[in-house]
């Protein structure tokens, strides 16, 4: 199915693909952070029949998707591309942006939790004492990006644990 789906938005631009769906929808944005541009490009399609037809079992499917996003920096430019099949009936280009952003927060979260804590190796033996951690590392990590937002002298979330971890008592003052 991927790769099926990678041909079908390669042809997009076509005349060929143009003429025979007339169901895709895209839309655009452009944002500046850091210094590092991002563009976005999602492209959707309401009418997975085809998919559905060259892939048995997955009836389900109402829509596809693909966002493709630029990164632009002083030193180099790179291309992502992600691709989507959804169950959801007239999925636009710009809900299809919106639903791939919350992922990608829960996604940055989850990787932070496993730079920050290790949390893809906790050794911890009860579901409530794992549970519990998660709970605490996750009130930490929402700490340390409060402190790097309104203090200027931050520059990362690591350089806020090693000046906190020298001298705890600047944490208590600085968040309570």
């Amino acid at each position: 199915m991927f790769e099926d789906l990678c041909e079908e938005f390669e042809m997009y631009d076509s005349d060929i693909w143009c003429k025979r769906n007339s169901y895709m929808t895209s839309t655009k944005t452009f944002e500046i952070n850091g210094g590092r541009e991002e563009t976005r490009v999602a492209k959707v399609c309401n009418n997975a029949d085809w998919l559905k037809l060259n892939h048995k079992g997955w009836d389900l499917i109402q829509s596809y998707g693909m966002v493709e996003r630029t990164f632009k920096t002083k030193d180099k430019t790179s291309i992502e591309r992600h691709y989507y099949i959804s169950s959801l009936e007239n999925l636009t280009p710009e809900k299809l942006l919106e639903y791939t952003r919350k992922e990608w927060s829960v996604e940055s979260m989850h990787w932070q939790l496993d730079v920050f804590y290790k949390e893809d190796v906790c050794t911890m033996r009860t579901r409530e004492g794992q549970i519990m951690m998660n709970l605490f590392k996750k009130i930490a990590l929402n700490i340390l990006s409060d402190l790097k937002s309104n203090h200027k002298k931050y520059q990362s979330k690591t350089q806020i644990m090693r000046d906190f971890a020298n001298n705890p008592s600047v944490l208590l003052q600085n968040c309570f």
